[in-house]
């Protein structure tokens, strides 16, 4: 059976919550594949309700660390843009299972003319803004600054 059949009766579905398979095992193999996937967390989670986590602890460890953090951020920038009563979204950084986002992607819903306003805010607020450009701007949490990757590799 392939690495990515393993895994995905490991998983499941996000709509049916038991693996498909009883047969769950710990392996580095399964957890890349479950990376280049975007599922690390989502099979970590289930290794760790069967009982099976072990070699793999440091990075679950580590993923759920990186989730708290990400939740930190979404609630200081929705804080923040609330609190100047900026149309905004947030997008694409939920999912329906355990998963840790290389980002928050905010989608500004205001004018073209308040959005340079809407960067302003996030620099006077200690966001660094990394880059620029028309319609986007890349902005790292100060708190993540030193950690901040752009390569959206994990």
């Amino acid at each position: 059976m392939s690495l990515t059949f393993e895994l995905l009766r490991i998983i499941g579905t996000p709509y049916y919550d038991k693996p498909y398979s009883s047969d769950i095992r710990e392996d580095t193999d399964l957890f890349d594949v479950a990376f280049k996937n975007r599922v690390e967390l989502l099979y970590l989670e289930k290794l760790r309700k069967s009982g099976k986590l072990c070699q793999l602890t440091e990075r679950y460890d580590n993923l759920i660390m990186r989730h708290r953090e990400t939740l930190i951020t979404v609630e200081r920038i929705a804080e923040l843009l609330n609190s100047k009563d900026a149309p905004y979204v947030i997008i694409k950084t939920f999912r329906l299972y355990p998963a840790v986002p290389n980002d928050v992607d905010i989608l500004f819903m205001g004018s073209d003319e308040d959005y340079p306003d809407a960067i302003e805010v996030m620099k006077q607020a200690g966001y660094v803004l990394f880059e620029i450009a028309p319609g986007q701007a890349l902005f790292c949490d100060p708190r993540g600054a030193h950690q901040m990757r752009t390569d959206k590799k994990g």
